[in-house]
């Protein structure tokens, strides 16, 4: 359950961000070379990998009730 809402709010985020995040924390590619095959500058990817970041935690939290 708590995997199937993460792949939930993965598929939420704007392709380049989801794109950049699956290749750095499920592929395990570094930013370098997430930017050699994106063809991006090494900051676009590491920008859009802490956006991505960012957007996740975020989504969880949400869902979390009062502690």
């Amino acid at each position: 359950q708590p995997l199937r809402r993460v792949y939930h709010i993965v598929n939420q985020l704007s392709e380049k961000k989801r794109t950049a995040w699956v290749l750095y924390e499920m592929e395990g590619m570094s930013p370098a070379e997430i930017s050699e095959v994106l063809e991006l500058p090494l900051n676009t990817v590491r920008s859009r990998i802490l956006s991505a970041r960012r957007e996740i935690l975020s989504a969880l939290g949400e869902g979390e009730g009062p502690s």
